[in-house]
């Protein structure tokens, strides 16, 4: 199959009269990845800060991340406090591990500490459930997690 062929100066004139991408794809008769492509190719800079707004995350991100992540927000809020993609968030705490990688439906920092001070101080799992108003199996997740931690230290 033949490349399409692009006027590159009638493709960057289209560009600057504000043309959606899909508009100009269909004049030239191409997908719009060619459009983009050809864009990118051209480094045209009114195209990478209008199509390309991505952040690059760097340690003091990931550490916000880790410390947003701690207090129980989901990925959705970090990434809606982080203004970044939802995405972004996600594969930055599954390729680092991020900070003790709590379950979705976490409970509140603070009763995850105190559901480890109780057990370390020897209660049974069913009384530390009924101590703080959660199931024995959420105190069992909490624990394991605990525990799977100290391993990793």
């Amino acid at each position: 199959m033949p490349k399409a062929k692009v006027d590159k100066t009638i493709l960057i004139n289209m560009f600057k009269q504000n043309l959606s991408i899909s508009q100009i794809a269909s004049v030239f008769n191409v997908k719009q990845a060619t459009i983009y492509n050809n864009l990118r190719k051209l480094n045209v800079k009114e195209y990478t800060k209008q199509y390309r707004p991505y952040k690059k995350l760097n340690e003091n991100d990931i550490s916000k991340i880790e410390n947003l992540k701690s207090k129980g927000l989901s990925i959705r809020q970090i990434a809606v406090e982080m203004n970044v993609n939802y995405s972004t968030i996600f594969r930055r705490i599954n390729s680092n591990k991020i900070a003790n990688k709590l379950p979705r439906n976490s409970l509140d920092i603070k009763l995850i500490e105190q559901i480890i001070d109780l057990k370390s101080q020897g209660l049974k799992l069913k009384d530390i459930a009924e101590r703080v108003g959660c199931s024995v199996q959420t105190v069992i997740k909490y624990v394991h997690i605990n525990n799977k931690n100290k391993k990793e230290d």
